[in-house]
């Protein structure tokens, strides 16, 4: 059954891996995950057939603000990896005169006692769509503050470069009208609006490093308008291409391009050594938890602005 990931926190390892293999750092064991993906296909996507998406979180209420923690332990093995770790997802809601934050921190470090090295990268895969009547994202207008993104291979896994967005169906930094771009990728790939399932599905590399204002998401209609801040060094722009008749909230049946992820991350298909072939891409690769070593970190912000 296809999983859209509806507003879930992603992990062990959102996103990509290519056929499931990797080798934490020089020297180690490579790691072939036994499951793949829950739509099947050759690649390890989102955590695997199970994932942290499925999981039950444990909820804590927080002291300041409207906060919320949730918890979760996952036990060695399980998707395949290996280590036993324990992840927070702590949600903070903070009001301003003119606007509204939810702020998201997402914490991993190995359960205690464990000694063994994992892969950790965590992304929150929430759907936007800022009009009031639904429908889809095509008249959104968005901006990506970057002008690089990597490349991938047919699969959509990273092949290890980072290029410029020198192509205007690619290029998203001086924003643009959604469906404008959705009309030059078309264009550009010589594809027709109904011949399947089509979009943007891409990782762009924002500019600057620590927590920085990386996409803008506004609709002219209603003149509501999102900002994402994150200290990640990637951004998934995805346009929710494989929606197709999923029963949503208040019984609506969300279709494609109603919806708009951006997900902020370490890059796809970045773990380890094996993929470094390029100086910029290694700046963005996946964190690797290991005794002793710090504990993993992810910050990301959606600011909501008054019309």
């Amino acid at each position: 059954e296809y999983n859209p990931y509806f507003g879930c926190t992603i992990g062990r390892v959102a996103n990509r891996i290519k056929g499931g293999r990797f080798c934490p750092g020089a020297g180690e064991e490579t790691v072939a995950l036994p499951d793949l993906n829950s739509e099947g296909g050759s690649n390890h996507l989102h955590g695997g057939r199970v994932g942290w998406s499925r999981r039950l979180w444990s909820p804590s209420p927080g002291r300041d603000h409207p906060t919320v923690a949730y918890s979760l332990h996952s036990p060695h093995g399980e998707d395949g990896y290996s280590g036993a770790v324990e992840a927070v997802a702590t949600y903070r809601l903070v009001r301003g005169e003119k606007n509204v934050t939810l702020r998201l921190e997402m914490t991993c470090r190995l359960a205690p006692g464990e000694r063994r090295t994992t892969p950790v990268n965590m992304a929150q895969h929430a759907y936007f769509n800022l009009a009031d009547d639904g429908g889809d994202v095509r008249e959104h207008v968005l901006r990506v503050r970057a002008e690089q993104y990597t490349p991938h291979d047919d699969t959509h896994c990273p092949t290890g470069a980072v290029r410029r967005t020198e192509r205007p169906h690619l290029d998203w930094s001086a924003g643009k009208p959604i469906g404008r771009g959705l009309a030059e990728y078309a264009a550009h790939h010589g594809l027709e609006e109904n011949e399947g399932p089509w979009g943007f599905d891409h990782n762009y590399v924002p500019e600057g490093r620590g927590m920085r204002e990386v996409a803008v998401l506004s609709h002219p209609a209603s003149g509501r308008r999102m900002r994402v801040c994150t200290d990640a060094p990637g951004i998934q722009v995805y346009t929710a291409n494989y929606l197709d008749g999923i029963v949503g909230k208040n019984e609506r049946i969300y279709k494609r391009w109603d919806g708009v992820c951006l997900e902020t991350q370490a890059f796809p298909n970045s773990i380890g050594d094996g993929l470094g072939i390029d100086e910029s891409f290694a700046k963005g690769k996946c964190f690797i938890l290991r005794k002793g070593g710090e504990e993993y970190r992810h910050t990301v912000e959606y600011c909501f602005d008054d019309p």
